[in-house]
Parts: structure tokens; sequence; C-alpha cells
């Protein structure tokens, strides 16, 4: 699917189904220096299972146009504006790594456009390495190189895979190396400058309360 959102073209998957906004919503939020095609597999297990599945490029990743954004508020604020643009009244949130930050300050800032939340591999916060984000600045390439070295360990390294053919370093390289230039190095500044995850998740925290729920007792932040 491709669409226009405030001047920019933009790409995002529908895991090969028609998508329809009414249904059960699932929207897929990618990391830094991803696209959609991180989440392939699991958009398409769930799109051919009954749920209406989304998952966008932002600008500057993947297939969609335009600059990559600066902030995660920035981030958070452009896929509300996707979601409304779609007419989604509410949506079910997948985010990875920065997906995370940016869904956690999605669901503070709109908390009427969010059902559910699931978070992979994040944190309230996600401080970054100055040394990555220089090499990020500098050579992109490297940076991409250093993030697949580090994110896998030994069998990922000799391209072991439960899927004859299948190498997640190489794929998380060519798949890093599709976005626009500069794009990784914004994204990593995003992640590191991000401070509002303790609030984010307090607010969120506060609503359920309102809301008449009660937590179980472990689930406080």
């Amino acid at each position: 699917m491709r669409l226009t959102l405030n001047n920019t073209e933009i790409f995002a998957s529908t895991g090969g189904r028609d998508f329809d906004p009414s249904g059960p919503v699932v929207l897929f939020v990618h990391g830094s220096g991803q696209s959609h095609l991180g989440f392939m597999l699991q958009h398409r297990f769930f799109a051919n299972r009954g749920f209406q599945c989304i998952t966008p490029d932002m600008p500057g990743h993947g297939l969609s146009k335009g600059e990559a954004l600066t902030t995660i508020e920035a981030m958070a604020d452009w896929y509300a504006h996707f979601i409304q643009a779609l007419g989604i009244t509410q949506a079910t949130l997948v985010g990875h790594s920065m997906g995370g930050l940016i869904e956690l300050e999605l669901a503070s800032r709109y908390p009427d456009l969010v059902a559910k939340a699931a978070f992979i591999s994040t944190a309230l916060a996600i401080p970054v390495n100055d040394a990555l984000i220089d090499l990020a600045a500098t050579k992109e390439g490297a940076a991409i190189g250093a993030m697949m070295d580090w994110g896998h360990g030994s069998a990922g390294h000799i391209h072991d895979h439960t899927m004859p053919g299948t190498s997640h370093m190489l794929y998380g390289s060519r798949l890093m190396a599709g976005n626009a230039p500069g794009t990784l190095h914004k994204d990593l500044v995003a992640c590191n400058a991000y401070a509002n995850g303790p609030a984010a998740a307090q607010s969120i925290y506060l609503r359920h309360l309102d809301c008449g729920l009660r937590p179980r007792p472990n689930d406080a932040p």
C-alpha cells in the first residue's frame, strides 16, 4: 500500500491482504535502521489468520520517501497521523527496540488510538554508545556491520538458521542498507536523546487506574 502523508509518499505493508481498518488492526512499529521487512514473517502470519495488519515504513526507511524524523516524540506523532489517515479507530501495537519507545510515547499522547501494546526487546530508555553514533555518522556501513556483529550470537555468526538458506546477519545487513543515507544515525540519536519513557509509562499506568481496572501487584512501573 502506498499513500501520501504530510506531503511524503509512504509505503505500508499489509501482509499481502486487502486492508480493512474496521477490523482487528495490528500495527507493527519497526526499530532503528529497520523497515517493514523486519516484521515480514510475523506480519504475514497474523494477516493470514484474520487480523488486519499494517506495517508502515517511516520516512527515510525502506520504501518510504522523505527524510527520517529526528525525535521519538515526532515519530509518535507521525504514527498517530498515519493511524488517523487510514481511518483506524484503535490499533494493537507491536514495537521492536526503538519501536517500543515510539509506541510508549504514542500510547501516552494518543490513548484513544491504542487498544493494546506489545513490547519486544525494548526499555523505558535506550542509551546508545557514543562510538556507534559517531560511526553511523561517518561510516554507516561499518555501523551496520557492528550492529549485526553485536546483535547475534555464535549461531548467527556461522549463519545457522532453522530456515535453510536464511542468514539473520546477511538479511539484517541488506535490510538496513536499504534505508536512505543518514537514517540510521538519526534513529540512534533519537533513541539516545529520549528521556520521557518513565513519565509516559506512568501516565499510561495512571490512566489504567482511572479506567477502574485493577492492576496485578507487579504491574506498577
